[in-house]
């Protein structure tokens, strides 16, 4: 287990991680109260994962599945990044990959000493089939997490665009 710092000490670097499935507002608010309290760094990160068989240059209409997906997410965080009180000090990050490995490289890459994100607080079969990426951010121990419950109703919610590519690859 890497250390980290004390929280007495405070925060320089949060990495913030949303999946834009419904509490992505309230995980900013948390965020953003934390990051004026302690002038820390913030990294919005928003990890994109594909359907099964789907490759980021995979064509879609006149640009890529990729370039679609990453300006869906841009315009996104940047929404999210306006609310903080010194947007300069936010920095977006947006990542291809599988979520936990990458949500563990970034943690070591932004160096971040508090993580804040969302868990959907799924139960039973549900959570045995799907898991639970904030559990195991925290059981990787790479640095305090700060989890956010998802609103009711809201926590298996996807962006148009995914669900578009998902219909395409499904036929």
């Amino acid at each position: 287990m890497e250390s980290s710092p004390s929280p007495a000490r405070g925060y320089s670097s949060l990495l913030v991680p949303v999946d834009f499935a419904g509490c992505a507002f309230e995980v900013v608010l948390h965020a953003r109260r934390l990051a004026a309290a302690f002038h820390a760094e913030v990294n919005l990160a928003y990890v994109i994962s594909l359907p099964v068989g789907t490759h980021p240059d995979d064509p879609r209409g006149e640009s890529t599945v990729g370039a679609v997906l990453m300006a869906e997410a841009h315009a996104e965080l940047t929404g999210l990044a306006r609310q903080f009180e010194a947007p300069e000090r936010v920095r977006l990050v947006i990542r291809f990959g599988a979520v936990l490995p990458t949500l563990l490289e970034l943690i070591r890459e932004t160096r971040a000493d508090l993580v804040i994100m969302g868990t959907h607080g799924r139960s039973g079969l549900r959570r045995l089939v799907l898991g639970s990426v904030a559990e195991q951010v925290i059981r990787a121990g790479l640095a305090p997490v700060l989890t956010v419950h998802a609103p009711a109703g809201t926590a298996d919610a996807h962006g148009a665009t995914w669900d578009a590519v998902a219909a395409d690859r499904d036929g």
